[in-house]
């Protein structure tokens, strides 16, 4: 029974990084996002942007018919959340803001939520791809970036989008 338990705490991290990983994909040449989220009550587009302009992380927020598109600008990663410490991280994680390009594809029941172009933006290094940090030329992802940063984004990024099924919008006109 000891062995069993302690298989299990030792699988566990690799099984979460491997949920990380199957986040992000390579599409052409860019890095993407993308995340299916399940809603219990039926979606509306009016929610989704009002949600996406009360986080203030959201701008140029266009709609129409079950699409929505955005840019994110000054996204800080949530690595405390997880338990990391900053100066075990890569710098780009700790100091940086990110941005990128979202769209989010509605149904009745669920959403969609693709981001791509996600950048990097550093005081002394300028904006870098993400893709420059997180894939090796072949195309693959480099091992440091699936752990721990690409469980950091892909669970910041989560925060953000998973608080968009909130259809409580109240008497906002």
């Amino acid at each position: 029974m000891k062995r069993i338990v302690t298989l299990l705490f030792a699988l566990f991290p690799l099984l979460a990084s491997a949920q990380d990983e199957a986040l992000f994909s390579i599409d052409g040449n860019s890095l993407v996002w993308r995340k299916v989220y399940a809603s219990e009550t039926p979606l509306d587009t009016r929610a989704i942007v009002y949600n996406l302009r009360l986080s203030g992380l959201f701008k140029d927020i266009l709609f129409d018919d079950g699409l929505v598109t955005c840019e994110m600008t000054g996204l800080k990663m949530q690595y405390k959340e997880l338990g990391y410490k900053r100066m075990s991280l890569p710098i780009y994680l700790s100091n940086d803001t990110f941005s990128g390009f979202v769209s989010v594809e509605i149904k009745p029941d669920r959403y969609r939520v693709t981001v791509a172009r996600i950048l990097t933006h550093n005081d002394k290094l300028g904006i870098v791809p993400l893709e420059d940090l997180a894939t090796k030329e072949d195309g693959g992802f480099k091992s440091d970036f699936l752990q721990p940063a690409g469980r950091i984004i892909a669970f910041t990024l989560n925060k953000v989008f998973s608080a968009l099924q909130d259809n409580n919008i109240g008497d906002a006109w």
